[in-house]
């Protein structure tokens, strides 16, 4: 099975030229400097029957923080709100609550537009902590697959 895994890994690196592909926290991770909004973000990830990375602990959080520590913006991952919600949620196919969060000080914003928006969650280089901004905001972004390294592992 690791043989296979492997394989996978090569394979999906080569028909994913844009993204640096890794393993990290039991996840197969890619990460693409190129700076898209959200929407773009998540339809890159679509193309590859990836997702938009979730962050469900403070050990995944410091492990992607060590891997962006060096961009030179904030980095989108996968979490959004629509305007006037209180509830984070996962950009994945169970639109998961989410439960961990990094938020900086005075992080999530409230909006104050009469513009109806859809918020999306940055990490920060500089220390790894999280803040919204309006998903139309272009930055590096990075997916995962939707399948776990230990799921593989099994079959």
């Amino acid at each position: 099975m690791k043989l296979i895994l492997v394989l996978l890994l090569l394979i999906k690196e080569y028909s994913a030229e844009d993204f640096n592909t890794i393993s990290l926290q039991g996840k197969i991770i890619h990460i693409s400097t190129e700076m898209v909004d959200w929407y773009g973000a998540t339809d890159k990830c679509g193309e590859n029957q990836w997702e938009m990375l979730t962050i469900k602990s403070p050990e995944e959080n410091t492990a992607v923080h060590q891997i962006i520590k060096d961009f030179p913006s904030d980095v989108l991952i996968g979490g959004y709100r629509f305007d006037g919600e209180k509830t984070w949620h996962w950009a994945n196919d169970r639109r998961a609550a989410v439960n961990y969060s990094n938020w900086q000080q005075g992080e999530p914003k409230l909006d104050t537009s009469e513009e109806p928006r859809i918020y999306c969650i940055y990490m920060q280089p500089s220390d790894g902590q999280w803040k919204s901004q309006w998903c139309a905001e272009e930055a590096p972004f990075i997916c995962q697959d939707t399948q776990y390294i230990d799921e593989i592992d099994d079959n």
